[in-house]
């Protein structure tokens, strides 16, 4: 029972995850920007946001489900297992490392906040890195 694995690879193929309890990971898709001012290039890349809010979906559950050769119910089961065990520690104060996607810690709000590892979740095939240019002309249509 690995959620955290089971949730990062996930998100390397899906938008959302749901984490009963807890809240949703975004994987957000950012295209490339190109500054005049500073003269580089940001390729693009997907990175992880969580928000501390639950829709319902249930499309992680099943999908961890089928990967675990388990019931729905039982992956279900283990998620809030997982989950109870994250909101513990972060009622005690403690950072809580969510495998390789980052780690979730409370501010002095009561808000969770969500650091993630890894800024791009491209697989390292598609990834690029920023690049800085001499030139770069920029025009409208």
């Amino acid at each position: 029972m690995n959620v955290a694995a089971n949730l990062f690879e996930y998100l390397h193929n899906f938008d959302k995850a749901e984490l009963p309890g807890l809240g949703t990971f975004y994987a957000q898709q950012q295209s490339a920007t190109i500054s005049s001012l500073t003269g580089t290039i940001e390729p693009p890349c997907r990175r992880i946001v969580f928000k501390a809010e639950e829709t319902g979906d249930v499309s992680f559950v099943k999908n961890m489900a089928e990967k675990e050769f388990i019931s729905e119910q039982t992956a279900l089961v283990w998620i809030k297992q997982y989950t109870d065990s994250l909101r513990e520690k972060l009622e005690s104060g403690q950072k809580c490392k969510i495998g390789e996607l980052g780690e979730i810690a409370k501010d002095f709000a009561g808000n969770y906040v969500f650091n993630a590892v890894n800024q791009n979740l491209l697989d390292l095939l598609l990834r690029l890195l920023p690049c800085s240019c001499k030139y770069i002309c920029c025009w409208s249509a």
